[in-house]
């Protein structure tokens, strides 16, 4: 009775074990899959780059950044398949890649960078160091895996779901880049 027992106890250990690796399996494909995307999209030659003008820009932010911005969307016909934001806030860069595969988002590069502070106080504009990176992954919408990086106390944001969401709210940006699209 003893033996039966034990044989049971590891065959429910032996398949939960195998469930969880499963998981792990489809996650790690999944973000596998995600990376060849990213590749073929960089790699592409034939995508048509549309960039907002400074006018469309501050339309579409609400105004205009200290350090300038910038807005480019990468079209294979009307299919968008990467957006690039840059956004010039006063203390650095906030530099920010999309990628999109059957029109669905699939990742998220997001990279910050800031003038450092001088030692008799005020920022050194002549230099700009990374203080944070960020890589999302999505599938169906829905983020599946994050790799943070954060250099100096710099964005000592929480990645919560409400970053994620603000993060995602791109779509004035898309929306302006296919007007401007059409205008071509």
């Amino acid at each position: 009775m003893m033996c039966l027992r034990h044989f049971i106890f590891y065959l429910l250990l032996l398949l939960g074990a195998a469930g969880f690796a499963q998981g792990q399996t489809k996650k790690d494909s999944l973000i596998k899959n995600i990376r060849v995307v990213f590749q073929r999209i960089n790699s592409d030659t034939t995508l048509r780059s549309v960039s907002l003008t400074d006018e469309e820009f501050e339309e579409a932010v609400g105004g205009s950044p200290d350090n300038g911005g910038d807005v480019r969307g990468y079209f294979k016909k009307d299919t968008l398949y990467k957006l690039y934001l840059s956004v010039g806030p006063s203390y650095g860069l906030r530099d920010y890649e999309y990628y999109y595969d059957r029109g669905e988002i699939v990742f998220i590069y997001e990279k910050d960078q800031h003038y450092p502070v001088k030692k008799e106080g005020g920022l050194d504009q002549d230099k700009i160091v990374v203080g944070f990176e960020g890589r999302f992954y999505f599938n169906k919408g829905k983020l599946i895996a994050k790799v943070i990086k954060r250099y100096d106390h710099f964005m000592a944001e929480e990645i919560n779901d409400a970053y994620i969401k603000e993060l995602l709210d791109v779509g004035t940006y898309v929306k302006q880049l296919r007007k401007h699209l059409k205008k071509n």
